[in-house]
């Protein structure tokens, strides 16, 4: 039996780095030729049929391998319906939403370019019994969030063998390009403000202690604060891009810190030699 699937992603709602998650919004159809029926049409008759119908008809047992969670909408009833065709061609459309899994390598994160996919592939049935087919595949792109944007999207053929038995299995791959300009107004020109600020410090007088440790503890913690908020997005287990110009900043600052323990501590031990050597001198004039 050959199945062909149409997946219209209405909207992308979220792309989480934090659980390599991503959530569609989408109308999902799929049609079958099912020679059981016996219904007699009149020419180009299309009989449409409510959700309550789907314990009555057979419907192939395909779905979304990487699927989490996957929810049909709900308005007053389910949106989802059948309609029976001249030929015994049963359609079943259904809108739903649903968050799949997308193994994302984040090493040159914000600047990576994420490639998610959508995999559908039969419950119980080989491929000699069963063919799925991607018959349509498409992505409005002009819904995408404020960190990504959809540059490409295309259909690929993941059929596997599995307890030597061949699936049919069809995918849905989405690429995604972060908004650089999303990133730079919310990490790195803070971060690099932050460091220019606690460079702020070197034009006051060494001995003038309180504004100085301000102008840098206040820029170290800021900088330990936005690292803190930026592991619990991402939540990885390895090192990106991102931490390593975090690591930069903070090291910038905290050199700031160890150059005013050095020029108070030469503050303190030119002020101590001059004034031994000012006692000395009193003690030559007596």
């Amino acid at each position: 039996m050959l199945v062909k699937v149409r997946l219209s992603i209405v909207s992308l709602l979220a792309l989480n780095e934090g659980d390599s998650s991503f959530t569609i919004d989408a109308f999902y159809n799929i049609s079958w030729i099912d020679p059981r029926l016996n219904y007699k049409f009149n020419f180009s008759e299309i009989v449409t049929l409510d959700s309550n119908w789907k314990s009555k008809l057979w419907v192939p047992d395909i779905y979304f391998r990487n699927s989490q969670t996957l929810t049909v909408l709900n308005f007053f009833q389910p949106i989802q319906f059948f309609e029976i065709r001249p030929g015994n061609n049963v359609t079943m459309v259904v809108r739903l939403n649903s968050k799949l899994s997308c193994n994302m390598d984040l090493f040159y994160y914000p600047q990576d370019k994420p490639q998610c996919f959508i995999d559908i592939v039969s419950l119980t049935f080989n491929s000699r019994k069963l063919q799925i087919d991607f018959e349509n595949f498409e992505v409005d792109i002009s819904t995408t969030f404020p960190k990504c944007e959809v540059t490409k999207y295309w259909i690929e053929n993941c059929t596997k063998v599995v307890n030597s038995e061949k699936f049919s299995c069809v995918r849905g791959v989405i690429r995604f390009y972060r908004r650089f300009s999303y990133y730079f107004l919310r990490i790195y020109a803070p971060s690099f403000l932050v460091v220019i600020i606690s460079f702020a410090g070197f034009w006051i007088p060494v001995l003038g202690w309180p504004a100085r440790v301000a102008l840098i503890v206040t820029p170290l913690l800021s900088l330990v604060t936005m690292g803190i908020q930026i592991n619990s997005e991402i939540n990885v287990s390895y090192v990106v891009a991102l931490h390593i110009w975090m690591m930069f900043c903070d090291f910038f600052v905290f050199m700031c810190l160890i150059e005013y323990a050095i020029a108070i501590s030469y503050a303190w031990y030119v002020e101590d030699t001059n004034s031994k050597t000012t006692a000395a001198n009193v003690m030559m004039m007596r």
